[in-house]
């Protein structure tokens, strides 16, 4: 279980030229399976079915996957907005709490496990009534006052915000009584989004609009319509964008579904019809929902039309970089593993592991996306609590982290332990303000059109310095150079930084001074290093005096290649896995 993540990311960046390693490994467990899924004995398939525990199963499967699927363009090492933040957030329903003590509890435990983000829904629906401009219910209490408390208390204690701003009010939805109904008319949302974001300013950037329109139950029971969620969404990204241009817009999440009927649209080809209605400049980031649901968060089978799995953002971000929208990254609204009781009577909806599998694949799932998809930004995990004891009869509450008294189950304590760890800059092209740079003394974030994304970190002082950790091969700054541009001292693990030129007393050495202006400069500070985590040191020797000259962004690669000892692991441990299948099917087959 611990050899296996490493395994799987040091294949996978070999699998393009399928080693003799991978081949054997592959064929071998290929083998097994087909026998299994082709054999004619009904008795058989039954038996290993029952046998294989659930967590092998899914390991077998990750070894198949990784040398059957073919690798996507997904544009790895583009400069990509909005990746760079911290990215641990969750999903809270903190409006249907009525004890402000129960909203403090949760803020407090969902900080302590260290989640930066909380991702909330605005129930329109429930804020302007009873007419358009009207904030009061039926008992004229102020619908406001539950969201006001909630952005209070995040403030408060540290948190950033998420709103997910969906269903309408009656008047807005006349004729449809159903509460997830998108208005009639679209600009009777952007006002209500208008007046959310005035009156939230400052406090909360990011908006969701809407969730899962490409299934007929969050679209008033109408058959999904790809160009009228898209009308929803342009006009809601033009009005938010004229009361506070700060504000960033993303795309509602689609449902992950291989379904084409009026009930429900594949999410692949809702988001491409979703572009070709005119998506494109519509949104800053595209919402995504990654559930594991029946496989393993390292199962890379990306088959369109059978079954989804946690590896479905893949195939979201092809059609955004075909469709020209490389440099805007993914947020995954909701993630998560369903810990569905041995005993409930009904068939899992979204599949069902152990509390403590639910605690390792959701780890693991944040240590995946992390380390291979440098265009995926904040992923809440779906989810923290739900508030209505009732809602226990349904399967979604086993998604939860804590139970209904506000006891952790083993997913909290694994998260709070995963969001403890050293961060690390993984493998991407990251901005300077990466949630892992560490700056000491003085330096300056400063605002240039020029520079990559807009802006740079400027050492104005010779107390400035910068430390990181990486985990890659290669490691290249990108700096703005400027006249009067100050003098770096980098080392990679304590000595010099391998590709860049050494001064008098041989020291590794980054001049940001140029006799005339230059941007978006891309050094190579290191390359072909053991591909492992690497700390490096940035010391200003000069600062930076008048222009703006500093850094610009971090680009972080792993090349392929592994070392003597890989191939060995990897026939062992598929190795491994077959004996152990072996054994557990020779005793049932022993015992029957």
């Amino acid at each position: 279980r611990r050899l296996w993540p490493e395994i799987a990311h040091r294949l996978d960046r070999q699998r393009r030229g399928r080693g003799p390693a991978l081949v054997a490994v592959v064929g071998a467990v290929a083998l097994l399976l087909a026998a299994i899924a082709f054999s004619q004995r009904e008795s058989i398939r039954r038996i290993v079915a029952e046998s294989l525990d659930q967590e092998l199963k899914h390991s077998i499967i990750s070894f198949y996957s990784l040398a059957l699927s073919r690798p996507q363009d997904t544009a790895d090492l583009v400069p990509i907005a909005n990746v760079d933040a911290k990215p641990y957030g969750i999903n809270v329903f903190l409006e249907q709490e009525v004890e402000e003590v129960k909203v403090r509890r949760s803020m407090e435990l969902v900080r302590d496990a260290g989640f930066a983000w909380i991702k909330q829904q605005v129930v329109w629906g429930e804020i302007e009534v009873p007419a358009k401009g009207q904030f009061r219910d039926r008992q004229g209490h102020d619908t406001w006052a539950k969201y006001d408390r909630i952005v209070d208390l995040a403030t408060e204690y540290g948190l950033n915000i998420i709103f997910r701003v969906d269903t309408s009010p009656p008047w807005a939805r006349p004729g449809n009584p159903k509460l997830e109904t998108p208005p009639a008319d679209p600009e009777d949302y952007a006002d209500f989004l208008e007046t959310l974001i005035r009156r939230y300013r400052g406090r909360v950037r990011y908006y969701q609009i809407w969730n899962e329109p490409n299934l007929a139950f969050e679209w008033g029971g109408q058959p999904p319509d790809p160009a009228g969620y898209v009308r929803l969404l342009r006009t809601a990204y033009t009005r938010a964008k004229q009361v506070d241009p700060e504000v960033v817009i993303i795309a509602a999440a689609l449902a992950p579904t291989v379904e084409e009927s009026p009930r429900a649209l594949n999410d692949l080809s809702y988001l491409q019809r979703m572009y070709a209605a005119g998506a494109r400049g519509a949104f800053d980031i595209l919402g995504a929902n990654a559930y594991g649901l029946r496989g393993g968060p390292d199962d890379r089978r990306l088959d369109q039309e059978r079954d989804v799995n946690f590896s479905r953002p893949l195939l979201l971000r092809a059609i955004m970089v075909q469709n020209g929208d490389a440099q805007k990254p993914i947020w995954a609204s909701e993630i998560g593993w369903n810990a569905l009781p041995p005993e409930y009577p009904d068939p899992p909806l979204y599949g069902r592991v152990s509390r403590d599998l639910q605690a390792r694949y959701t780890v693991r799932a944040y240590q995946r996306a992390q380390e291979e998809w440098p265009w995926m930004g904040v992923m809440a995990l779906w989810h923290f609590r739900l508030v209505n004891w009732r809602s226990l009869n349904q399967q979604h509450a086993y998604f939860g982290i804590v139970d209904e008294d506000f006891t952790p189950y083993p997913v909290y304590e694994a998260m709070r332990a995963l969001t403890a760890e050293p961060p690390v800059v993984q493998r991407g092209y990251h901005q300077e303000r990466h949630w892992a740079l560490h700056y000491a003394g003085s330096w300056e974030m400063v605002p240039a059109p020029e520079a990559v994304l807009g802006g740079l970190a400027v050492p104005r002082g010779a107390d400035a310095r910068l430390t990181f950790r990486f985990r890659g091969t290669d490691l290249d700054l990108v700096v703005a150079r400027q006249p009067d541009g100050g003098r770096l001292v980098v080392t990679v693990d304590g000595r010099p930084a391998p590709a860049l030129p050494r001064d008098a007393q041989g020291r590794a050495v980054l001049d940001l001074a140029s006799p005339a202006p230059a941007w978006q400069v891309r050094v190579p500070v290191a390359a072909r290093l053991p591909d492992r985590v690497h700390t490096v040191e940035v010391v200003v020797e000069r600062p930076s005096a008048g222009g703006p000259a500093g850094l610009d962004g971090v680009v972080v690669d792993r090349r392929p290649g592994a070392p003597a000892w890989l191939p060995w692991v990897a026939v062992l441990g598929g190795g491994g896995m077959l004996v152990a299948v072996a054994l557990r099917l020779s005793r049932r087959v022993w015992r029957g």
